[in-house]
């Protein structure tokens, strides 16, 4: 396991967000519907690790991380899942886990259809736009097996 996942398993999160969802989000649209299962397929387009010190490691391999160190992963979001998504990036994800003695302690900006979604671990913490006002969390964030980093996420949001 790789880096970022081990970020991502230890934190119970990856690539975390509400992403567009099949059908709920089509394009840069937000539906209306007061309860959304969301399904994305996420494909990390940077990666770097930044030690205590100050280096930043921004290719593998990555060094095994340690307290003090903290991670970033940009990512682009497909409706669907890695076997099935549109042809088109509908979001972009942006992960922040600072490592400690435990799990890591990771922070997700999702940014969707105008709107800004802020997960803290597993929890939607915070939004504006169209879903300010919700809550909701990740149900599931599965590793696609030998695909760098890409997972399949669903997360269920409850609109205001």
């Amino acid at each position: 396991m790789n880096i970022h996942k081990r970020a991502l398993a230890a934190a119970a999160v990856a690539a975390i967000g509400a992403g567009a969802a099949v059908p709920a989000i089509t394009g840069a649209q937000v539906s209306s519907a007061k309860t959304q299962t969301l399904h994305f397929f996420d494909k990390p387009v940077s990666i770097s690790l930044t030690k205590a010190g100050g280096k930043v490691v921004s290719h593998p391999p990555y060094p095994q991380a340690q307290a003090g160190d903290v991670l970033n992963v940009y990512s682009l979001d497909y409706p669907g899942n890695h076997s099935h998504h549109a042809s088109h990036w509908t979001m972009s994800t942006h992960l922040s886990c600072t490592f400690a003695q435990g799990p890591p302690s990771c922070i997700g900006n999702v940014a969707v259809g105008g709107s800004l979604l802020v997960f803290d671990g597993t929890k939607l913490v915070g939004a504006t736009g169209g879903y300010q006002g919700a809550t909701g969390r990740v149900l599931s964030n599965k590793e696609i097996p030998g695909a760098d980093d890409q997972s399949d996420i669903v997360v269920r949001i409850k609109r205001r």
